[in-house]
């Protein structure tokens, strides 16, 4: 009799630790699932974000100047043509080359958003007043890079103004110049990407 009970009890473990399998089975299969087909929380593919031509730009909140309310994140831009322009009011060259990043946007404001970001650790009014008295008419964006955490950094800018970036309509950095940039060449860069 011993030895039926204990055949019984043998048969109950084997049942108990069979039930658990399964169920443990079936909840690992149904988070699998879930992860791979239904979760869009993580990427499934592996963008590489970064600030060298033919990497998924970088994105940072930068807060917008000179009158205008909110912020520029380049991924709020999919869709058109960005060009990035990081400047300083003490820098000759950038001075030199901003009219032709306000010429650009003027005759092609439909398809391209240009912001010139200046410098971090500069005070927003003393570059709001620059701005004003240099350029009243000027209807590109204009932002203030933070000083905290400089999106020029993280978009490879080291100690060289100005710096320019075009990104093309998918978030795709499609060029970069070091130094002022021709017209010519910022205009023909941005066009072929239309």
């Amino acid at each position: 009799m011993n030895k039926i009970n204990e055949n019984k009890l043998n048969s109950k473990n084997v049942i108990k630790n069979s039930i658990i399998i399964g169920v443990s089975s079936l909840f690992l299969v149904g988070v699998l699932v879930y992860v791979n087909f239904f979760d869009n929380s993580t990427p499934k593919d592996n963008i590489q974000y970064g600030n060298q031509v033919g990497d998924n730009c970088v994105n940072q909140e930068i807060q917008l100047i000179n009158n205008e309310e909110g912020h520029f994140e380049v991924n709020h831009q999919i869709g058109k043509v960005t060009v990035i322009n990081f400047w300083g009011t003490w820098c000759t060259p950038c001075i030199e080359e901003l009219p032709e990043f306000d010429e650009l946007y003027k005759q092609y404001s439909d398809q391209v958003y240009v912001i010139a970001i200046h410098q971090a650790g500069f005070k927003e009014e003393k570059v709001n007043e620059f701005i004003q008295n240099r350029w009243p008419e000027f209807t590109i964006h204009f932002g203030l890079d933070s000083q905290d955490d400089p999106y020029f950094n993280k978009m490879g800018g080291l100690d060289v103004w100005p710096i320019t970036t075009i990104v093309d309509k998918e978030g795709i950095i499609a060029f970069t110049h070091q130094g002022k940039i021709s017209g010519e060449l910022l205009t023909q860069e941005v066009t072929s990407l239309f």
